[in-house]
């Protein structure tokens, strides 16, 4: 059965043919999760991994739980989750800390260091470096006037992406400068993941900045927000030291060609599923109609690209002029539901490199 939140996944594809093409992609799904569990022997550490993410989930529902504003003498060491020493992981420092709820942006946060606190969530600590970082560079003075301290809340959430348990604060609902809707929703990744990357970035229908309209965030995590094809800003730990960014490494400069290789597999992928003539007729219609400028005689004066608008009728189509390709994380994120990562076991990020999703 295909669930309605899901229509919404793809949308480059006309309404008419977009049941069905919803339909593949859950064959598509099914066809790769039952030929993985006939060849792949029983692993019993992901056995347990699992069942912990079963007793997890009882446990902890998508849910907030605002910090109150209770003094304390002492704080937990830094329960930030940053890239450090070459992997994501918690702060842990443990000098001039203050209390998390002193932040105004959105970071995820260390879920073990969470449930140490045993509810208690004033005790948790931020470090001067964190601090500062989001104080001076992530946001501007004018913007933290606009929320209190007693907005602060601890969100537990699932990554929409590798739908492993995270937790993120946040002050309020989410970050109004660093929250957007991308495909009609509201998506939350750390603001430090958009300090100096455009992964997230205005697009035309598509993608735009949510503003204060911000209801039921999608989070991703910082893992998979790199993995996807954004960066998470790198500090570089040391004063006086410029921090490198995915700007200064031209991290983006294969952006383009990725996104083409990106989209070409996706079409293998769809031309090896079967029973679906119809829909594979409808889209190498449409793709055609895209490629055949490059090969025919005729000139065509308009570079710019045109797409049509799925929620409208083929009688009353809405021309969407594009002057800029989506950015390699918008393609990724709207087909991630197609593709697995090669190796579950790739959890670091090394020098912002990305890792490759495969097909099986």
């Amino acid at each position: 059965m295909i669930e309605e939140d899901d229509f919404d996944e793809i949308y480059s594809e006309p309404e008419r043919i977009s049941l069905k093409f919803h339909e593949m992609l859950a064959c598509i799904n099914e066809d790769t999760d039952h030929s993985s569990a006939i060849s792949d022997d029983v692993d019993f550490e992901d056995f347990e991994n699992f069942e912990k993410e079963i007793k997890e989930q009882e446990i902890c529902n998508e849910r907030d739980e605002t910090i109150e504003p209770l003094e304390q003498a002492r704080f937990t060491s830094c329960v930030i989750v940053d890239y450090i020493e070459g992997k994501f992981q918690r702060c842990e420092e443990t000098r001039k800390l203050r209390q998390l709820r002193n932040l105004f942006g959105t970071w995820q946060v260390d879920r073990d260091a969470i449930k140490e606190v045993d509810g208690v969530l004033s005790k948790l600590g931020v470090c001067d470096s964190h601090f500062q970082f989001d104080n001076k560079y992530l946001h501007k003075s004018i913007d933290k006037q606009t929320k209190n301290f007693n907005e602060g809340i601890i969100q537990w959430r699932q990554c929409v992406s590798c739908k492993k348990y995270v937790t993120f604060f946040s002050r309020g609902a989410g970050c109004a400068i660093h929250s957007w809707h991308l495909n009609k929703k509201n998506i939350q990744v750390p603001c430090i993941g958009q300090y100096s990357c455009e992964a997230l970035q205005s697009y035309p229908k598509l993608c735009n900045q949510a503003f204060d309209n911000i209801k039921r965030p999608q989070c991703i995590c910082c893992l998979c927000y790199e993995n996807l094809g954004g960066h998470i800003h790198h500090r570089s730990g040391t004063r006086g030291k410029s921090a490198t960014t995915c700007i200064t490494e031209k991290l983006h400069d294969s952006d383009i060609t990725e996104g083409l290789k990106f989209i070409g597999n996706l079409l293998i992928k769809i031309a090896q599923t079967e029973n679906n003539d119809e829909i594979k007729k409808n889209i190498l219609i449409k793709t055609f109609e895209i490629l055949f400028p490059l090969i025919s005689n005729e000139i065509y004066a308009d570079s710019t690209t045109t797409i049509s608008n799925p929620t409208v009728n083929y009688e009353k189509q809405e021309k969407i002029i594009l002057d800029k390709p989506p950015s390699l994380f918008i393609i990724k994120f709207l087909f991630r539901k197609i593709f697995k990562e090669k190796d579950a076991k790739k959890s670091e990020i090394d020098n912002f490199k990305v890792n490759t999703f495969v097909f099986f």
